[in-house]
């Protein structure tokens, strides 16, 4: 591309920067309260669970009311900037939700319950995709489990955070309703907790291999097992998250990780980390393009959602203006890729074993990442700076003595990039932006677009949320994921039922070449232990000069059976 128009693509990520700045500069109070910005409920077998979404720190009591049949959560320094119109209560033991602003400047949530329950109270901290929120959970009288699983917590979670996973939350304040004032300052006992899943994968490919060695279907066994604990009120922290994959075709899919292994330490308005985690950066759906803390585990799937464990210390500084984060990222995690026998890869392979680095530190370079991100009103706005060796790869082909291999090269990078998404009633407006400096080619890339969710579709319980999103890479076919001028058009759909059903379609477009790239995923809570997952995913009208012609004849059903301890 000419230099000319490098230098404009640049610009434009510089001019939205300098808007975001200005408005931080112009919107932002010197000090304001919270503000109540959503209300949640989902329902599991023997449990209610409703969240509320609120801009910033807070404080809350849980009040006893007048009737035995009403609850009261106090929410100081709070205000609601949300309307109760859109959250339906239908199957739940809430016969009414209600909001009420004080003049001492608190609010009061009240629900007034139609049967009796015993009730789990507690605080989350922001993390990923949400900021701070309370959580109410109403059990059957008889007292239940409380389990804390990724899946069980996901489930509850509307479409925004669907790619969110579960954080380290406070433990539970559980209490008989109706129970004694319990404050969020009062939480000091210590918490461990151990959780796990087995999964049964299989993958059908109704096509025949295009390469030798390859089979029409692929089974595989998966085992997570992760532990949680916090002491000193909360202000320790220490996360286990183990992961392992036995695969019957491919060698290189059968691995093992540690997805999260850290200590975290809390004090006043700093956080320090030191150990193994996944973070998350970004809010599109069909692509995270400023997510680059972790490495892509790609054997687990093309999506890019599978991460590996990222050695990091990582320090955040919580103000008024924002939460100000700072890592240092001292070794280097090579992305993982398919063998030889294994489906979805490249022709010819990728020689994982020979890498080559620009750097002469190679997997020992120190990485240095900063990001600053907070919530102005209904925006919420992320700026980001990474330096340090590239997440993704370029490919080097070579003969080797007659075995042709692709050699992945990784470079070094300085990256900046800017993430907003705009919450607008039933609107999401999304947009990732970022500028790469290498010394191969400097580039912009962007996608953004818009995700509308109808609550209560149809006059039932089930939310249905319409996407678009289009994608610009100005090294048009250069550009190692094949996003460069291509446009996502997708659905889904969440049943808000005991089941946790939900599915998600999506149809990515490349108005270049005019080829299609489908998605469908959709799962299923089977009992209180077992989720059953589908996955169809597939190509059409794939050209030779698209990145995605190597997986052409790679259509596949993937069906996934867990089972949560």
């Amino acid at each position: 591309m000419p230099v000319r128009e490098a230098h404009i693509a640049r610009n434009v990520l510089y001019v939205l920067i300098a808007i975001t700045l200005q408005k931080v500069c112009t919107a932002m109070p010197v000090h304001a309260g919270a503000e109540l910005q959503d209300i949640r409920i989902g329902l599991t077998p023997g449990r209610t669970r409703v969240v509320f979404d609120v801009s910033g720190p807070f404080n809350f009591q849980l009040q006893e009311g007048e009737k035995p049949s009403t609850m009261i959560i106090e929410l100081e320094d709070t205000t609601a900037a949300v309307a109760l119109e859109p959250v339906s209560t239908e199957g739940t033991p809430i016969s009414k939700l209600a909001l009420a602003s004080r003049a001492d400047d608190n609010l009061s949530i009240v629900l007034t319950l139609s049967q009796q329950v015993e009730t789990s109270v507690f605080s989350l901290k922001p993390f990923e995709l949400r900021g701070d929120r309370l959580v109410i959970d109403l059990y059957s009288p008889a007292p239940v489990k409380v389990v804390q699983s990724e899946a069980e917590y996901l489930s509850d979670l509307t479409p925004r955070a669907a790619n969110a996973r579960l954080p380290a939350n406070k433990p539970p304040v559980t209490t008989p309703f109706p129970g004694s004032s319990v404050s969020r300052q009062e939480q000091s006992e210590v918490y461990r907790e151990w959780t796990g899943s087995v999964s049964l994968d299989t993958r059908l490919f109704p096509e025949e291999p295009e390469y030798p060695g390859q089979d029409d279907q692929n089974a595989s066994i998966a085992a997570q097992t992760e532990y949680y604990s916090e002491w000193a009120d909360g202000r320790q922290q220490f996360s286990l998250r183990a992961f392992y994959r036995w695969d019957a075709n491919d060698h290189r899919r059968t691995h093992g990780d540690l997805r999260e292994f850290y200590w975290r330490f809390e004090h006043e308005d700093i956080v320090f980390k030191a150990g193994l985690d996944v973070v998350f950066w970004g809010v599109a759906e069909s692509q995270h393009l400023v997510d680059i803390i972790n490495q892509t585990d790609l054997v687990e799937n093309i999506d890019g959602e599978e991460k590996l464990g990222q050695p990091m210390f990582n320090l955040d500084y919580l103000s008024d203006y924002g939460v100000w984060q700072l890592y240092v990222l001292p070794y280097f995690r090579e992305r993982t890729f398919p063998g030889r026998r294994g489906r979805l890869r490249t022709e010819p392979v990728v020689d994982t074993d020979n890498p080559e680095y620009e750097s002469s530190s190679k997997q020992k370079h120190i990485d240095f990442a900063g990001r600053w991100s907070n919530y102005i009103g209904d925006w919420d706005i992320g700026l980001s700076h990474f330096s340090g060796t590239a997440r993704e790869p370029l490919f080097k082909f070579d003969n080797n003595n007659g075995k042709p291999r692709l050699i992945p090269v990784y470079l070094q990078i300085e990256q900046s990039s800017l993430d907003v998404q705009a919450t607008k009633g039933a609107w999401l407006w999304k947009l990732e932006s970022l500028y790469n400096w290498n010394n191969n080619r400097d580039y912009f890339a962007t996608v953004g677009g818009f995700e509308f969710t109808q609550f209560g579709f149809a006059g039932s319980v089930m939310d249905v949320g319409w996407l678009v999103e289009y994608h610009y890479d100005e090294r048009g076919k250069e550009a190692t994921n094949g996003l460069q001028n291509d446009i996502y058009i997708g659905t889904r759909l969440t049943g808000n039922d005991f089941s946790s059903s939900a599915i998600l379609v999506g149809l990515l477009y490349d108005l270049d070449l005019e080829s299609y790239f489908g998605n469908i995923e959709a799962s299923r809570r089977i009992g209180e232990f077992w989720t059953l997952g589908i996955e169809l995913r597939f190509t059409t009208n794939t050209q030779e000069q698209d990145n995605l012609f190597f997986i052409r004849e790679d259509d596949y059903l993937g069906v996934e059976l867990t089972r949560y301890f």
